[in-house]
C-alpha cells in the first residue's frame, strides 16, 4: 500500500518527534495512527536517520558507476572518430585515468548515455 503525501508527512513528523524524545509511541502505535504497517514505520525511520527525510533519495544508491563524468567526457571527445573500437576506448581510459575497464563496460556506458 502506498502512502499519500499527507500520510508520509504525518509519519515523518511522528518519527522525528519520537527520535527527539517528545513522543514515546511504539512502532505498532505509530502504524495504527497513520495507518500503515510496522515495516513501513521502520523503513521510514531508517530513511530519516540516514537521509534526513522519508522521501526516496534523488541520487542513485548502490554500486557506484565505473565510468565517472570525467571519463564520459573523455569518451565523448573520442567519439568524433567513428572508427574507434570499444577496446580502443577502454585502453584510452586506462591510459588517461589509470582504471581497468572492459570493452563491455565501455559499450554498456555508450548505450546508456546514447
Amino acid at each position: 500500500m502506498t502512502l499519500s503525501q499527507d500520510q508520509r508527512t504525518r509519519l515523518k513528523d511522528v518519527i522525528i518527534s519520537k527520535l527527539q524524545g517528545v513522543t514515546t509511541m511504539t512502532d505498532e502505535q505509530i502504524a495504527n495512527t497513520i495507518p500503515c504497517s510496522t515495516r513501513t514505520v521502520r523503513t521510514a525511520r531508517q530513511a530519516i536517520v540516514q537521509h534526513g527525510s522519508n522521501e526516496p533519495p534523488r541520487e542513485l544508491m548502490g554500486r557506484p558507476r565505473e565510468v565517472t563524468e570525467n571519463m564520459w567526457l573523455a569518451l565523448k571527445n573520442e567519439l568524433t572518430d567513428p572508427c574507434r573500437t570499444q577496446q580502443e576506448l577502454a585502453d584510452l581510459l586506462n591510459e588517461q585515468f589509470e582504471v581497468t575497464l572492459s570493452r563491455v563496460t565501455v559499450g554498456r556506458e555508450l548505450k546508456r548515455r546514447g
